[in-house]
């Protein structure tokens, strides 16, 4: 008799102590549960653009370099994104020439970034010049990203004449691309407000290859009485020459 009262006060007992571990485990359960709801309330709040449409345009074919070539302009359309991507393509047949990848707007009439208004012929006879005085034509290509109060930039696409393509070049990318066919020159300038700009200029020899470059760094200094001027010559990417000199400042 003694026996069976032992066994079941081992059983009651037993039976005590398991509600407690069951109940540790559903409370570990709930917060593991909670934490995982908010991982997945977290996921969700990013925004995923639904593709919509693919737009494509091309241009008339001209001659560039004796190569016949024509634009392809493509437009991938996001729901709910008013900038979607944007792939411009010079095209010979199926072959490739240039890629310039970016974001267009539909309805954005700044520039060229307006899929409806993109006019191929003056943006061909905007863009086509020989960067390097190389004797081929080359692009550059206006970007609204990093253009703004720096001023307007451009990529300068170099044409290859034995891959026959054109290469994206970012040394010779740049604000405000001006050549000077005289003295040879590609220059660039941009600026940082008004206290502060620098002008790049390259210089290249008969053949299209970059002589030396000189950057002239502006800065004013002083509650706007003076400028420091700071002078820099380049060949092959090392400083060679540095010149630095104080002036009063009398305006741009």
């Amino acid at each position: 008799m003694k026996k069976f009262i032992y066994i079941f006060i081992i059983l009651l007992l037993a039976n005590c102590k398991n509600p407690k571990v069951t109940e540790n485990l559903v409370v570990q359960k709930t917060e593991k549960d909670s934490t995982n709801q908010s991982k997945q309330k977290y996921n969700k709040t990013e925004i995923i653009y639904k593709k919509q449409d693919t737009l494509i345009k091309t241009s008339e074919p001209f001659i560039i370099n004796n190569i016949k070539c024509y634009w392809k302009l493509t437009f991938i359309v996001y729901e709910g994104n008013e900038y979607s991507e944007g792939i411009l393509e010079l095209k010979n047949k199926n072959k490739t020439l240039l890629n310039n990848s970016r974001n267009l707007s539909s309805n954005d009439s700044y520039y060229q970034h307006n899929f409806s208004n993109f006019h191929f012929e003056s943006f061909t006879i905007d863009s086509k010049e020989d960067l390097n005085f190389d004797g081929f034509k080359d692009f550059k290509i206006f970007d609204k990203e990093p253009s703004g109060s720096a001023g307007m930039f451009y990529w300068a696409y170099i044409f290859n004449p034995k891959k026959k393509v054109f290469e994206l070049n970012k040394e010779l990318s740049g604000y405000e691309l001006e050549v000077n066919k005289v003295e040879k020159t590609l220059s660039s300038y941009a600026k940082n407000g008004f206290g502060y700009n620098v002008n790049s200029i390259i210089h290249f020899d008969k053949i299209g290859k970059i002589k030396y470059t000189e950057l002239i760094e502006r800065e004013i200094i002083d509650t706007t009485n003076f400028v420091k001027t700071t002078y820099k010559k380049l060949i092959n990417n090392k400083v060679v020459k540095t010149k630095t000199e104080t002036t009063k400042f009398e305006g741009w």
